[in-house]
């Protein structure tokens, strides 16, 4: 069985590793970080996601400007608007 977890909004970000100093770990090959608020197994709670470059961020961001439609990322990490 599938995991979905619904990001209904971001709330902060895309924050760059390189202006946050207080962003101290990370994945390594990722540069951008927004804090989203997202369902996850029926809870809705604050989740961070990692993102390679600022223009897959702001495709997100892109999204939540047009949108109020939730992204549904499945278990193997893609997402859906």
């Amino acid at each position: 069985m599938t995991e979905v977890v619904k990001v209904w909004d971001i709330l902060a970000g895309p924050i760059s590793v390189e202006d946050n100093e207080n962003l101290k770990e990370f994945p390594e090959e990722c540069q951008q970080l927004l804090i989203c608020k997202a369902e996850v197994d029926g809870e809705v709670e604050t989740v961070h996601y990692w993102f390679e470059t600022i223009e897959d961020a702001n495709e997100w961001v892109k999204h939540f400007r047009a949108s109020i439609e939730p992204l549904e990322i499945n278990y193997g990490g893609e997402y859906d608007a």
